[in-house]
C-alpha cells in the first residue's frame, strides 16, 4: 500500500509557461534553456543573497534586466492546478502523507502562501535548504529520511512520487519509489486521479 505522496510544486501543483516563455526569450535575447536551468540550479542548491546571484549572471554574460523580465514573465504566466490539489486534499483524508519535494529557493513560504496551498503538505523538502536539488539521488536520500523522521516504518515502495521531468522521475525509481510523470493535459489528470482513488496502483 502507497502511504506517501512525493509531489513536485513547478509545472505540476502550480503550472506555467515556461516553454513559450522560454523560446521567447531564447529567440529575442539568446537565453538558452541550458543557461536558464544552471541559473535556476544556482538559485535552487542554497540560499544565495541578491548580489550572489547578479554576481552568477555576470560570469555566466546573462544579462541582470533580462533575467528579471524573464522570471517575471515566468512568474506571472503561474497559476493552481486546483484539480490536482483536490486530489491530494482528498487523498490526505484517505490517510496518505503528502510531502513537496520541490527545487526551489529560500522564498517558497511565500509562494506556498500566494497559492494557499501551505497548508495541503504535511511535510516540504525544499532544494535550497537541502543544498541538493532533483534529480541527483541524494535529494531524494533527504526526502525519505527527513519522511522516516515521522513515520519510520515507511519504505521506498510506499512512496509515489508526481513529477513533470522524465530525469527526475528516473532517479527517484532507482531509489526504490514508483513514479508518474505529469503533464497538465486532462488525459494526465485522469490518469493520475485513476491511480489515487482506484486505490488499485497504490498495491505493492
Amino acid at each position: 500500500m502507497i502511504k506517501v505522496i512525493f509531489s513536485d510544486l513547478g509545472g505540476v501543483l502550480i503550472v506555467n509557461k515556461a516553454r513559450e516563455i522560454g523560446e521567447k526569450y531564447e529567440k529575442i535575447e539568446g537565453l538558452t534553456p541550458e543557461m536558464t536551468k544552471a541559473a535556476f540550479r544556482f538559485i535552487q542548491t542554497a540560499k544565495r543573497s541578491d548580489e550572489e546571484l547578479k554576481t552568477y549572471l555576470d560570469n555566466e554574460r546573462i544579462k541582470d534586466d533580462v533575467w528579471k523580465r524573464f522570471t517575471n514573465d515566468l512568474y506571472a504566466s503561474e497559476s493552481r492546478n486546483d484539480d490536482l490539489i483536490n486530489l491530494l486534499m482528498r487523498a490526505k483524508k484517505k490517510g496518505v502523507f503528502v510531502v513537496y519535494t520541490t527545487n526551489n529557493s529560500e522564498k517558497l513560504v511565500n509562494i506556498m502562501k500566494k497559492y494557499h496551498i501551505d497548508t495541503v503538505a504535511d511535510l516540504v523538502i525544499n532544494s535550497s535548504e537541502a543544498n541538493v536539488a532533483k534529480p541527483d539521488s541524494e535529494y531524494w536520500q533527504v526526502a525519505f529520511k527527513e519522511t522516516k523522521k515521522v513515520l519510520p516504518e515507511i519504505k521506498p515502495q510506499e512512496v509515489f512520487v508526481i513529477d513533470d521531468s522524465q530525469k527526475n522521475c528516473v532517479s527517484a525509481e532507482e531509489y526504490g519509489f514508483k513514479t508518474f510523470l505529469y503533464e497538465n493535459s486532462p488525459e494526465s489528470q485522469e490518469k493520475i486521479e485513476s491511480i489515487i482513488f482506484d486505490m488499485a496502483s497504490f498495491m505493492s
